[in-house]
C-alpha cells in the first residue's frame, strides 16, 4: 500500500470473512467507496491548511489522521461533511449516467446504493463518525467539548443497540456482518 494508506490487520479478516460469506464484491466496491469517503475528506482538509498524516484503513471503515485539531467548529463541520457529501455527489452523477447511457445500470446500481449507505451511516449522530462531528462541533456552541461528546456518546449506544437488535432479527434470513460490525 501507499505510505498514505495503513491498513489495520483486522482489515485484512474482515475482507477474508466477506470473502468466505460469498460477499467479496460488496467488500470491494465498499472499499472503493470508503476510500473515495476519505480523500474527500483529505482535500478539504488539506485546502483548509491542514497538514494529513494518513487514512488508516480498519474493520469497519476508514479514518482520516491529520496533523493537528481542527482550529474552528466550521472546518470540523466542512471536513466531517465533505465525505457523505462526495458520496451522495458520485451517486447522482451515476444516477445521471443511467438516464444518458441506461446499460450502466447493471455495473453500477450496487455503486450506487454502497454510496447512499455510507453516506446516511457516516451521518449517524455517533462519535466519531461524520454525523457525531458535526453534532459535537455544533454542541461546542453551547457547551464544553466534554458534555458535547457525552452527549453524542448516547448516542452511540443507542445505535450500537439497534443495530445489534438487527443483526438478531437479521440472523432469520441472512448473515449481515454490516449490522454485526456497526
Amino acid at each position: 500500500m501507499n505510505k498514505l494508506f495503513k491498513l489495520h490487520p483486522l482489515f485484512l479478516l474482515t475482507g477474508l470473512v466477506f470473502i468466505i460469506l460469498g460477499e467479496a464484491l460488496a467488500f470491494f466496491v465498499y472499499f472503493i467507496v470508503v476510500v473515495l469517503h476519505e480523500i474527500a475528506h483529505a482535500v478539504v482538509a488539506q485546502r483548509l491548511g491542514y497538514g494529513l498524516n494518513k487514512i488508516y484503513l480498519l474493520p469497519f471503515g476508514a479514518m482520516l489522521d491529520i496533523n493537528q485539531n481542527f482550529v474552528t467548529r466550521e472546518d470540523e463541520i466542512k471536513v466531517a461533511l465533505a465525505g457523505p457529501s462526495f458520496n451522495f455527489i458520485l451517486a447522482f452523477l451515476c444516477l445521471g449516467l443511467w438516464w444518458i447511457f441506461p446499460e450502466t445500470y447493471a455495473f453500477t446500481s450496487f455503486f450506487v446504493f454502497c454510496n447512499i449507505i455510507t453516506g446516511l451511516v457516516n451521518l449517524l449522530p455517533c462519535y466519531p463518525m461524520d454525523g457525531g462531528r458535526v453534532l459535537v462541533a455544533m454542541l461546542e456552541s453551547k457547551l464544553k467539548r466534554e458534555k458535547a461528546l457525552k452527549i453524542s456518546y448516547i448516542f452511540n449506544y443507542v445505535f450500537s443497540v439497534i443495530f445489534l437488535i438487527l443483526f438478531f432479527i437479521n440472523l432469520k434470513f441472512e448473515v449481515n456482518i454490516s449490522y454485526a460490525l456497526m
